[in-house]
C-alpha cells in the first residue's frame, strides 16, 4: 500500500508546519530519535551514581523516574520505527544505503543497553524489584541486546564498505556510532555480570569475559577510526558548522571503554582465582588484572579529555568565525557521550578515594544534566509543530524525483522545437 506525503522539497528548505499528517511525521522518523534515549537513560545513571548526597532516595528518585521517562520514550520510538517500515518498506533500503542516517541504527542497542542498566541498578539493586527472576530477565535482554550489537559493528561496517562512498572530506565521527554498540553493552554486561556473582559465580564468569572481549574489540576498533579522524582533522581542518558537534562523539568510546574496564576489574577480584589453568588459578590473577584494567581505564580517561578539549575548541572556534548553531536533532549525540566521561570521572574518584576526582565528577554530572534541559526544551517545542520530523535521505531522494520530473516535462517541447526547425 502506497502512502502520500505532503513533505516539502528540499528546495523549500524544510518549511515543516503543524498540519503534517501522522503518515508524514511517520515518514520522516529516523534512528536518531533513539540517541534521546541514550542522552535520557545517561542522565539516570549520573543521577543514581552521583558523588555527593550519600545515594539519597531523593537522587534515585529523580533517577527513576528519568527510567520510566525513557522507558516510556523508548516504547514509542520503537512503535514509530516499526510503523516507518512497514508502512514505507523502500525507506529500510534507503535509510540502510544514506552515508550518515544508517549510522544511527546503532543508537537503537546503545538506548536499549541504558534501560537495562537503570532496571539492574535502580530496580533490582535499589528498589528490589522483582528479585532473582527480574535479574535474569535483564541478562536473557542483555544477550539479545549484544546480537543486535554484533549486527550493527559487523553489518553496518560491511555496509559502510560496500554501499557507501566516502572522501577523507566527509569522514565525520559519526562513523564511530556502529562500533561503539559493543563498548557499550560491555559496560551493561559487567554490571550484570556484578550482580550474578552471588548467585551463578560461573554465569557470572561468562558474562564477565565476554564483555571483556566486546570492550576490547570496541575499543581497539575505534581507535584505529579516532586515528583516521584526527588525520582528517589535520589536512581538512574541523567539520562544517551543521557537524561540529560530532566533535564530541569520541568521548564515547573512550569513556564508556574506561568505566566497562573498571568495572571488569573489580569482576575479576571477585571471580578468580578460578580453575586449574596455569594463569587464572594464581592467586594474584584477579588482583594483577585489576590493576592492568584500572591503568588502560585511567589512560582512556586522559584521552577522553583530550577529545572534550578539542570538541569544545572546535564550537567555540566555529562560534567566533560567525556560524550559528542551528538546533537539530543530532544535537542530542553529544550529552551520551559527555555524560559516560563523567560517568567515568566518578568511578575512578571512587577507586582511588580522589576528592579531587570526585569534585572533576560532580561538576561534570552537573554539566550533562543541564545539557539535557538545554536540549529537551527545543527537542519538545519542535515535537509540537513538527518542525524537527526531517529525513535527510527522504528528502533526498523526493528532491530527485521532482528533478527528473522537471527533466521529463521539458523533453516534450524539445522534441516540438526540434521538429519545427
Amino acid at each position: 500500500m502506497a502512502f502520500e506525503s505532503t513533505t516539502p522539497s528540499l528546495a523549500t528548505n524544510g518549511s515543516i508546519h503543524r498540519n503534517r499528517g501522522i503518515r508524514d511525521v511517520i515518514e520522516h522518523f529516523t534512528p536518531v530519535w533513539f540517541s534521546v534515549n541514550m542522552g535520557t537513560g545517561v542522565v539516570s545513571a549520573l543521577l543514581h551514581s552521583y558523588p555527593y548526597g550519600g545515594n539519597s532516595i531523593i537522587l534515585n528518585g529523580f533517577a527513576t523516574a528519568f527510567f520510566f521517562l525513557n522507558l516510556v520514550l523508548f516504547c514509542i520510538f520503537l512503535t514509530l520505527t516499526i510503523c516507518r517500515y512497514v508502512m514505507f518498506p523502500r525507506l529500510w533500503g534507503l535509510m540502510l544505503r544514506h552515508p550518515v542516517q544508517s549510522l544511527y541504527i546503532g543508537c537503537f542497542p546503545m538506548g536499549a543497553v541504558t534501560l537495562i542498566n537503570s532496571g539492574l541498578t535502580l530496580g533490582y539493586q535499589y528498589w528490589n524489584w522483582g528479585g532473582t527472576t527480574f535479574l535474569y530477565t535483564l541478562w536473557g535482554l542483555w544477550w539479545l541486546d549484544t546480537f543486535v550489537s554484533f549486527l550493527c559493528c559487523f553489518g553496518l561496517v560491511y555496509v559502510m564498505i560496500t554501499q557507501h562512498e566516502h572522501s577523507m572530506a566527509t569522514f565525520t565521527s559519526a562513523w564511530l556510532l556502529p562500533i561503539v554498540t559493543v563498548i557499550v553493552g560491555s559496560s551493561s554486561g559487567q554490571l550484570l555480570a556484578a550482580a550474578l556473582i552471588p548467585h551463578s559465580l560461573s554465569n557470572a564468569a561468562l558474562t564477565t569475559t565476554f564483555a571483556a572481549f566486546m570492550v576490547i574489540l570496541g575499543i581497539s576498533l575505534s581507535l584505529m577510526v579516532l586515528t583516521l579522524y584526527l588525520r582528517r582533522l589535520f589536512i581538512e581542518g574541523l567539520p562544517d558548522a551543521g557537524a561540529v558537534l560530532s566533535s564530541f562523539l569520541p568521548l564515547g568510546p573512550c569513556g564508556q571503554a574506561g568505566y566497562s574496564l573498571l568495572l571488569a576489574g573489580n569482576n575479576f577480584v571477585a571471580i578468580l582465582p578460578k580453575g586449574n589453568g596455569e594463569v587464572l588459578s594464581d592467586e594474584l590473577a584477579g588482583r594483577v588484572l585489576n590493576i592492568i584494567c584500572f591503568f588502560c581505564a585511567f589512560v582512556l580517561w586522559c584521552l577522553t579529555i583530550w577529545w572534550l578539549a578539542c570538541a569544545v575548541f572546535a564550537v567555540i572556534y566555529t562560534v567566533s568565525v560567525g556560524h550559528k548553531l542551528i538546533f537539530k536533532l543530532p544535537f542530542w549525540g553529544i550529552v551520551f557521550p559527555n555524560g559516560v566521561g563523567a560517568i567515568l570521572t566518578i568511578q575512578l574518584a571512587t577507586a582511588m578515594d580522589s576528592a579531587v576526582f570526585r569534585v572533576l565528577g560532580a561538576c561534570y554530572a552537573a554539566a550533562v544534566m543541564a545539557l539535557w534541559l538545554l536540549l529537551a526544551v527545543p527537542t519538545a517545542i519542535q515535537v509540537y509543530d513538527k518542525r524537527i520530523f526531517i529525513s535527510p535521505c527522504v528528502l533526498e531522494e523526493k528532491e530527485k524525483l521532482r528533478i527528473q520530473f522537471e527533466i521529463a516535462r521539458q523533453e516534450p517541447s524539445d522534441l516540438r522545437l526540434d521538429r519545427e526547425k
